[in-house]
């Protein structure tokens, strides 16, 4: 829908254009105005400049005499009656949904689900908010997928998707997508971590290792353990690789190479004895933070202690997707929302909005909080509400 909202008292309100009717009237006008940047019309269609048809949703024309034209993938056109041209007037993101974010110094980088709708990844300044979209069908060598995990090191991105790994030069600006070519084993990576050369896959077959300068698998000999196993995190903490699966929390240790189960870490309590499904893990503080089925966990490697922070029945024991953490607060995004604990104090505060959704991704940059939910990216500013 296209509508005006002027400030009250000045005029009516016209609420709303409606959904767009093939009109002739309107036909008329269009075929009349110039399409700016390389867009064109046929029909009730616009064509953007690589020919790809998009539907006319609604059209809106103004008490000046000016329309505005919205189409069916989210770009809107303005027309001005003195010009007679359509100029398009593009969103700052095209991504519907957010499934994974990555910052990298000024720069967001965000990946979607729904790849159709979405049409690519997008590169959003969070200072300037000047953002670029690199398209699938658009980009050579770029194969859609939905993008469950981002990483970068240098110059370098990656992407995980399901059954691929997208590679991006930033310097050289071209992409490369890696599938069974490569050897990379398919499933959803979900998480990617860097290790010195070589870059970490958690995936929904288990676990890779890929080195980096010839893009191809690089074994290490733990991989058959989590052959077909759901491997939902991969993180690396001082010399360690934490990896959080279905099965268990494990570490990989490369001082002295061998794999570990969390649980013989414990030398008092039994913390981690009935976790299990560890989607989720950070470090913060030289504390390493998990999310499991029974809620969330902390390890003091100097103290050699785990610590149960919060139970997953405050938080309706709900799926952990993502986490952020600073000094005083961990921020959770779940299957149905947003939710924020005291560290401290372990009193949680539940953000029960609807227009959240289910948060898949969080980036926490000082006093915003960059939230990733199937409704798209939301900035909070989360100071205001302490």
């Amino acid at each position: 829908m296209v509508g005006i909202y002027p400030v009250p008292d000045e005029i009516d309100i016209n609420w709303s254009s409606g959904v767009y009717i093939s009109n002739q009237g309107y036909s008329e006008i269009l075929e009349n105005y110039a399409i700016l940047d390389g867009w064109g019309f046929s029909g009730d269609d616009l064509i953007d400049r690589y020919g790809m048809r998009n539907k006319i949703t609604s059209i809106f024309s103004s008490q000046f005499g000016n329309i505005y034209v919205g189409s069916e993938n989210g770009i809107m056109f303005f027309g001005s009656k003195t010009m007679e041209t359509l100029t398009p007037i593009i969103p700052d993101i095209t991504n519907d949904d957010v499934l994974s974010l990555h910052m990298d110094d000024d720069y967001l980088w965000i990946g979607s689900q729904n790849f159709l709708r979405s049409k690519g990844i997008s590169k959003l300044n969070v200072r300037s908010f000047e953002s670029s979209i690199f398209n699938f069908n658009e980009t050579i060598n770029m194969q859609p997928s939905p993008i469950y995990s981002l990483i970068s090191l240098g110059h370098e991105l990656w992407a995980g998707g399901e059954d691929i790994l997208l590679y991006y030069d930033q310097k050289k600006d071209y992409w490369k997508t890696l599938g069974d070519s490569r050897a990379v084993s398919g499933g959803i990576i979900w998480d990617l971590c860097i290790d010195d050369y070589y870059l970490w896959m958690a995936t929904s077959r288990g676990l890779n290792r890929l080195d980096m300068s010839t893009h191809s698998v690089d074994l290490l000999g733990i991989e058959k353990y989590f052959s077909n196993t759901q491997v939902y995190a991969v993180e690396k903490i001082e010399n360690d690789i934490w990896i959080g699966s279905k099965a268990g929390l494990f570490i990989y240790s490369n001082d002295n190479p061998k794999l570990i189960n969390a649980k013989d870490l414990q030398e008092t309590g039994k913390v981690l004895d009935n976790f299990y499904n560890f989607t989720f893990i950070q470090e913060s503080d030289n504390l390493v933070y998990v999310a499991g089925n029974l809620g969330i966990a902390r390890y003091d490697s100097e103290l050699k202690e785990w610590k149960l922070i919060s139970s997953s029945a405050l938080y309706r024991d709900e799926a952990v997707y993502s986490m952020a953490i600073n000094e005083k607060f961990i921020f959770l995004g779940t299957t149905n929302g947003l939710y924020r604990i005291n560290i401290k104090t372990g009193q949680i505060k539940d953000y029960n909005y609807t227009f959240i959704g289910r948060v898949n991704d969080l980036i926490l940059d000082d006093s915003v909080l960059w939230v990733g939910s199937n409704n798209g990216l939301i900035k909070f500013k989360w100071k205001r509400d302490i």
